[in-house]
C-alpha cells in the first residue's frame, strides 16, 4: 500500500514542475525586434550584432566578413552602418526576422575557392572552356575546335550534364589533351 501512496504523492509533484516550467516560458524574457531607423547611433537598444557578407555574382557563394573594430555594432544606427558600409560601394542593409541586420556586398566574379576551377560546356555545338565550377556563370576562356558531336558518348554526356569540372589548370590540361584527337584539325 505504501507504493500506492508514493505514486499518489509523485503525481502532484510532477504537475507542479510542469506548471512552473510553463510559467517560466510565458513570463520569461522576451525578444524584442529592433527597427532599423534613421536615428543617430546609440539611440537604439542593444540588439544582435550585424552579419557582414560578400556575395560573388558568378558562383553565388557567400563569404562572411569581420566587422570593423571600434564600434558598438549592437547599438549602431542606420546612419553609422551606412557610413561604415557605403551604398555607393555596393553595400546593402536588410533586416531579417528577430531583428538581425545583414550587410551585404555583391561583387562580380568568382569566390576565391572557385576562381581556380574550370568546366567544359557546349556552346553552339562546340566544346567551350569556362572558368569556375559547372553551373556557375564564369568567364568564357575559349571555344575549342572540337564539335561536341565528334566526341565519344562518355564526354558528350559529361559535358551536357555539367559534370566535366576540373579543380585546376593541370587537370583541365590533361582533359584537353585527351580531347585534342577529336579536333577539327584532324579531319573527319
Amino acid at each position: 500500500m505504501e507504493s500506492g501512496n508514493r505514486r499518489f504523492l509523485l503525481f502532484p509533484f510532477i504537475l507542479l514542475i510542469l506548471a512552473a516550467g510553463g510559467a517560466a516560458a510565458v513570463l520569461g524574457p522576451k525578444t524584442v525586434n529592433r527597427e532599423m531607423s534613421d536615428s543617430p547611433a546609440g539611440s537604439r537598444s542593444a540588439g544582435p550584432v550585424p552579419v557582414v557578407e560578400r556575395i560573388y555574382r558568378d558562383c553565388g557563394h557567400r563569404e562572411g566578413l569581420p566587422l570593423p573594430a571600434g564600434v558598438d555594432w549592437g547599438r549602431a544606427g542606420k546612419e553609422e552602418l551606412e557610413e561604415a558600409f557605403p551604398p555607393e560601394e555596393g553595400w546593402t542593409l536588410r533586416q531579417e526576422g528577430g531583428g538581425r541586420i545583414v550587410i551585404s556586398q555583391e561583387v562580380p566574379g568568382l569566390c576565391p575557392a572557385d576562381a581556380g576551377k574550370f568546366h567544359l560546356a557546349e556552346l553552339d555545338g562546340w566544346v567551350a572552356v569556362y572558368r569556375g565550377p559547372a553551373g556557375a556563370s564564369g568567364l568564357l576562356e575559349k571555344v575549342l575546335d572540337v564539335e561536341i558531336s565528334r566526341l565519344p558518348v562518355y564526354w558528350q554526356e559529361r559535358i551536357r550534364a555539367g559534370t566535366a569540372e576540373f579543380s585546376s589548370e593541370e587537370e583541365l590540361g590533361q582533359a584537353l589533351d585527351s580531347l585534342d584527337e577529336y579536333s577539327g584539325a584532324y579531319g573527319p
